[in-house]
């Protein structure tokens, strides 16, 4: 996903990273910032926003910190010390930053439970490339009856959907890689649902299979270690291209 004019900080120098990491402070990214001379810096997830806010602070430049999902739900509720690091951090970076940005309502309620000021904290949806303007589009064949598009882990509950499957005669696609793909897929066999799953595909592709099919599943649910979704950018991606396949009178 990198682009020519991205700038790596630490591409050459992994033990700058971990000193980073470990004391909240780097000359080379003060440096590399100071260069810079942005107006802001926006970090995305908590605690990437710790390792930047002090940086940030340090040359009196505004942060602000999108906070997604598992950064203010699994990771402050870790046992032990890494938890307490952690939660140490999100506090400092809450302080730190002149704007919280959560991507729903629940991430919000989230974050102001881990210390946030709700002053602070604003919802703003993701959001999606919008595509230029096309031709009237086609009506496209259905192939497929379901789609899932995601993460095969915990969260995502797609053992909770194939076992909804169950006796439905509808052929179902599963999009995407995880840890949990190959017990999926023999839970598919067990349960006889006619499952088609493709691991991992371009978003070109999976923009044409979303096309292709009657409905996206999105199940969702909290993992065991408190893991949450805040807006799964599939639902927004599936509705822009829902846009895009409907024929314009």
């Amino acid at each position: 996903l990198s682009r020519p004019d991205d700038l790596i900080a630490f591409g050459d120098d992994p033990r700058a990273f971990l000193r980073l990491r470990l004391t909240g402070r780097s000359p080379q990214l003060d440096r590399l910032l100071a260069a810079l001379r942005p107006r802001l810096v926006h970090a995305h997830f908590g605690g990437d926003g710790w390792l930047i806010s002090g940086a940030a602070a340090r040359l009196g430049v505004p942060l602000i910190v999108t906070v997604h999902g598992h950064d203010v739900t699994r990771q402050p509720a870790a046992p032990g010390l890494k938890g307490l690091r952690y939660r140490r951090n999100l506090r400092t970076v809450f302080d730190r930053a002149a704007v919280v940005v959560a991507v729903s309502e629940e991430i919000r309620k989230r974050a102001i439970g881990w210390g946030a000021d709700p002053a602070k904290v604003r919802v703003h949806h993701t959001g999606v490339p919008i595509p230029h303007p096309s031709p009237p589009a086609r009506l496209v064949e259905k192939e497929w009856d379901v789609v899932f598009v995601g993460r095969f882990v915990e969260k995502k509950g797609t053992d909770d959907l194939l076992a909804a499957l169950t006796g439905v005669p509808a052929r179902a696609l599963f999009i995407g890689d995880g840890p949990l793909l190959p017990e999926m897929r023999a839970y598919a066999a067990r349960l006889g649902v006619d499952a088609t799953f493709r691991g991992s595909l371009p978003p070109a592709e999976v923009a044409r299979l979303l096309t292709a099919s009657k409905l996206l599943a999105a199940p969702s649910r909290t993992a065991a270690d408190g893991d949450t979704e805040g807006l799964p950018t599939t639902v927004v991606e599936a509705a822009r291209e829902d846009c895009r396949a409907r024929p314009r009178l």
